[in-house]
């Protein structure tokens, strides 16, 4: 939990004369604040080229800090300064207009020494997890959280009881947009909200924003919540998709000089101005230890005409610019919805974020965390938007059993964090999923990620026939092209080249985008394939079935006004023992879309996904039909064996195993295991669901420290 102090202005006050020549007295990482007297005029105070004021804050020992001042509109320039370390600091302002630069002696602070966590930084030994400035670790878990309410300026007491709800399980991360709807932009186009105007268009900033900010930092400092601050996101400078442009100041239609969105990553006046931004955000809230990062932009590429090389020039000038004025060092990073390629390699982001919508949330998590592992092994990777769909909330899963599988998927992944729930508001409040939070945040606690640097580990379960259920599966390819033909199903439940495939089986129109996929596999016994239909294409389509060269199927869809699907789709093609292979193939116009395939008792229903080092492991045991489509489409499977787990890469060793219910958080006492030349290996209970696994080594009979 971060725990930190705030010295507000009253008291700062309290110790000392009004203006300048003042002195105080704080501690390490509290707030000092303190309003600015005698600051000219200027034209347009929100502009540093109208006016710049900074205060330099100096010790004996030590070099100059620069900390950008702001305006606070009628309450004039403030200035906020967290000091990181002990001493008798002098303040001067140095104060710079069109006309001269004025410096003035401010006064001095003496900073006490306290014992405090300190700002979020990437940690030294692995640069793969985060840590505290004093080395403890931190291990984000959370949601995001973009908004509260639509256009509501009484939203704040929505903010502090969702804060609140969030910190009584654990959260310790919330992810906040800038945005006009929530009330927290500083600039857009006016518009009467509430019988109050917000908004004064371009170059001015709305203060009834920055005071909402300043309040939500506030209590997410007293809670221990650390923000990721996004800055942008591309709904404004997009024309079509969830578009805000016609709104944008920057619009050349309001006023402002962009003739066209796209333009934005190459305008030298719309560089200037998202810099500008960069330096007010920086002096009015980079103080907060609750900082995570200045997240640059939600996802990116969803601005018109992306164009991943400007993208990356933008994003790299603005990280080194926002490093040379930020005092504090924080954390930059940015998002994109579709090809990670695009952000990754960007230089000046110190972590890596994805984005990922997917009905299969365990699958697409784990192969998410180690592309990224594998590609950037100096960086932390956590993601930071994952829901099963990306159109609305799963409200039919009031259970909150997708929210809970991400949860536990990405901690026993590669990642250095959670993966983050992006419906907060119409799903995980409504619903009351919070508690879903709780287990998973009291199992990554007392853990030194940094330095244990717990990796990914094979695991396996030992197949047994009363643990056999349907397998289910749906390409990793939504709307794009592919190339990717045959794909082979395993007896490990597993299917070659999925991911490279898509959910489309197109007909002429887009017969281009990929060709009919096959699938192939050997069953031992009698059963069945299936396809679960989602949609079809409003031109129609013909869809034909194949088993081994023959037609076995055949469904035609007429043309309609829509996309649509009259009734439950479900294409069942029984099977025989043998050596197979299914085609699909689409002879009408346009596309169908797939939501999953499915075949009967053909997978092992345990899967187990497991990370640690040499003394201490994480293990995480869950039941295939413990899925929400699954749960929603079949009937509920009954619990599961008692089942054998090996870790064959742990070959010597004693280990404490502790069963860890991850719906409760209880903790049982399984026993000692010790490994043998094949690995070690433990036995679970009979269970349903699923279970998490804590294993630590002993040594000399004592438990590893």
């Amino acid at each position: 939990m971060i725990v930190r102090a705030v010295v507000f202005l009253a008291i700062v006050v309290s110790l000392c004369p009004m203006g300048y020549g003042w002195e105080g007295c704080l501690s390490q990482y509290e707030l000092f604040e303190t309003a600015l007297p005698d600051i000219p005029l200027a034209e347009n105070p929100y502009d540093p080229d109208s006016i710049r004021v900074d205060a330099h804050f100096h010790r004996e020992q030590g070099p100059v800090i620069v900390v950008p001042c702001f305006y606070d509109g009628e309450a004039g320039w403030t200035v906020r300064f967290t000091p990181r370390e002990a001493g008798v600091y002098a303040c001067t302002t140095v104060i710079q207009t069109v006309i001269e630069t004025v410096k003035k002696a401010l006064g001095t602070i003496q900073v006490l020494p306290r014992e405090a966590p300190g700002f979020i930084r990437i940690g030294r030994h692995t640069g793969r997890f985060f840590v505290f400035e004093n080395g403890e670790p931190y291990f984000p878990v959370g949601q995001n959280m973009g908004w509260q309410g639509w256009n509501d300026p009484n939203a704040l007491p929505m903010w502090e009881r969702s804060l609140e709800k969030c910190a009584a399980v654990g959260m310790n991360w919330i992810r906040i947009w800038m945005c006009p709807w929530g009330l927290t932009e500083l600039e857009w186009m006016p518009q009467t909200i509430g019988g109050e105007t917000w908004y004064d268009g371009l170059g001015r900033y709305e203060m009834k924003s920055a005071h909402r900010i300043d309040a939500i930092f506030q209590k997410a400092e007293s809670l221990g919540i650390a923000i990721q601050w996004c800055i942008l996101s591309f709904n404004a400078y997009n024309k079509t998709l969830y578009s805000t442009w016609d709104q944008n100041p920057l619009n050349e239609a309001n006023g402002g000089f962009l003739k066209e969105p796209w333009d934005f990553f190459t305008h030298p006046q719309a560089k200037k101005h998202y810099k500008d931004r960069l330096r007010y955000l920086v002096a009015r809230w980079g103080y907060s230890t609750h900082l995570l990062a200045w997240e640059f932009w939600n996802e990116v590429d969803g601005t018109d005409r992306f164009d991943a090389k400007n993208s990356q020039e933008w994003h790299e000038e603005m990280a080194a610019y926002v490093k040379a004025i930020d005092p504090y060092q924080h954390l930059t990073t940015t998002s994109v919805a579709g090809q990670h390629e695009a952000i990754f390699p960007i230089a000046g982001m110190d972590y890596l974020q994805s984005h990922r919508y997917t009905t299969h949330l365990i699958r697409d998590a784990h192969a998410l965390s180690q592309a990224a592992a594998l590609g950037f092994p100096d960086k932390p990777h956590f993601i930071g938007e994952m829901a099963y769909a990306a159109d609305g909330s799963p409200k039919q899963d009031r259970e909150g059993i997708t929210l809970h599988n991400q949860l536990w998927a990405s901690v026993h992944s590669a990642d250095a964090g959670t993966a983050m729930t992006w419906w907060w508001d119409n799903w995980v409040d409504p619903m009351n999923l919070y508690p879903i939070f709780a287990p998973v945040a009291r199992y990554v606690e007392g853990i030194d990620w940094d330095r244990e640097n717990l990796v990914c580990l094979p695991a396996k379960v030992e197949p047994q026939a009363a643990n056999r259920g349907d397998f289910i599966f749906s390409p990793g390819i939504e709307w794009g092209h592919t190339s990717e033909r045959d794909f082979y199903i395993t007896d490990e439940s597993a299917v070659k080249n999925l991911n490279r495939g898509t959910q489309f089986i197109h007909g002429k129109n887009h017969r281009d985008m990929a060709p009919h996929p096959v699938f192939h596999l050997e069953n031992a016994f009698a059963t069945e394939f299936g396809v679960q239909l989602a949609n079809i294409a409003a031109d129609g389509a013909s869809l034909r079935v194949l088993l081994d060269g023959e037609l076995v199927r055949e469904l035609h869809f007429e043309a309609g006004k829509t996309d649509y699907l009259d009734s439950d789709k479900r294409i069942v093609v029984a099977l025989p023992p043998g050596k197979h292979q299914i085609e699909l193939q689409n002879a009408g116009t346009d596309w169908v879309q797939v939501g999953y395939y499915w075949v009967n008792g053909y997978a092992q229903r345990p899967q187990v996904f497991a990370r640690g080092n040499e003394k201490r492991v994480l293990v995480w045991l869950h039941d295939r039909d413990h899925d929400f489509p699954t749960r929603v489409l079949f009937e509920a499977a009954p619990d599961l064996a008692a089942s054998r787990i090996c870790l064959p890469s742990i070959k010597e060793g004693t280990f404490r195993v502790e069963q860890y219910d991850t719906y409760s958080g209880a903790v049982l006492e399984l026993g000692i295991v010790s490994a043998d030349g094949e690995g070690l290996f433990f036995t679970t209970p009979a269970f349903s669901r699923d279970l998490a696994f804590r294993l630590i080594r002993l040594e000399e009979g004592r438990d590893e420290k």
